[in-house]
């Protein structure tokens, strides 16, 4: 793989800062009671790449955040998992993404609303967190889908760029990787009609079961893969949760990959782990069996721990686990 800069992986995606709670319940919430909580930073993309480095990659992210505390926290979350922020905007009259999830006991994640939480007994962080989304002003942050050309020149630093499907506009970013012989690798979560025409700059597609039903219209893994291929890409993905994953590749390759046993506890940000994990694996130049298998490893046991980051294990950590199951 060609590489233009210094870093293995470079991501392109939204980053926010996510307030978990653990719940004893999240369809009837008139417990308004918290069991457990945490504040990580989040972002599809943002945790991939969490991932990727924890697992011993060069990463750098090209995101934006506003110019406010919840920005700089998921600054100094990047920093912490040792991912270089340089290529980060703090931008002026946006605001940073603050999101609460309530986690059931089977590991659901529910997103709500500032609204739903307000008058319930939060712990103290959590309520600061709070506090600062009702203190932002109302803006519309299109700029955070803004890049000039030269700040998208970044995306060739490179071997691997990971972009996630909430902006369209990346599309431009995922243009310039290819004319510049760097791989790239779309998380394709969120259907978004103009991606069916950009997938020709797309070299590994992963869907979610959702997403890829959207986007293809075909109820089967295989099938909405094999359909997934006809837009460009030279492999194409359908993570399926607890069903594990199915891959096909352009050249006629198949793999079904089960889903490994843990206990589990919150399956937040369980698919962009297993991105961040796969993109590991196309720098460690494995072949396709061995990147799938590592990668549903890495998202099974991110799932242990409340958040998508708290819980990602090290390179070892997987290697060991992988080995139990044999």
């Amino acid at each position: 793989m060609v590489s233009l800069g210094n870093f293995e992986i470079v991501g392109l995606g939204m980053s926010c800062v996510d307030c978990l709670m653990r719940v004893p319940s999240i369809t009837d919430l008139s417990h308004k009671h918290v069991l457990d909580w945490s504040i990580q930073g989040g972002g599809k993309v943002a945790t991939a790449m969490v991932a990727a480095a924890h697992l011993g990659a060069k990463t750098s992210i090209m995101t934006k955040v506003g110019q406010d505390e919840a920005g700089e926290f998921v600054i100094s979350d990047f920093e912490r998992y040792g991912i270089d922020v340089s290529r980060i905007i703090m931008q002026k009259g946006c605001n940073t993404s603050i999101f609460f999830i309530l986690v059931d006991p089977n590991g659901n994640p529910r997103w709500v609303s500032v609204e739903t939480i307000r008058d319930w007994s939060l712990p103290e962080p959590i309520r600061h967190m709070v506090k600062l989304v009702e203190a932002q002003e109302q803006v519309t942050n299109t700029t955070f889908r803004n890049y000039s050309q030269d700040e998208l020149g970044f995306v060739t630093e490179g071997e691997i760029l990971l972009l996630d499907c909430f902006l369209p506009e990346y599309r431009n970013g995922a243009l310039l990787a290819r004319k510049s012989n760097i791989k790239t690798c779309l998380d394709l979560d969120v259907y978004f009609q103009p991606y069916s025409a950009d997938l020709k700059n797309i070299t590994y597609c992963i869907a979610s079961k959702k997403a890829a039903v959207e986007f293809t219209g075909e109820t089967d893994p295989e099938a909405s893969c094999r359909k997934l291929l006809e837009f460009g890409p030279e492999v194409a993905g359908v993570t399926l949760g607890e069903e594990g994953s199915v891959f096909v590749t352009r050249k006629g390759e198949f793999l079904r990959q089960k889903a490994f046993k843990v206990q589990v506890v919150d399956t937040t940000g369980a698919g962009d782990v297993f991105h961040g994990a796969f993109c590991f694996g196309l720098v460690q130049r494995w072949g396709l069996p061995k990147i799938v298998e590592f990668s549903s490893a890495v998202s099974a046991l991110k799932c242990r721990k409340l958040g998508g980051r708290a819980g990602i294990p090290s390179l070892g950590e997987v290697e060991g686990f992988i080995r139990s199951q044999k």
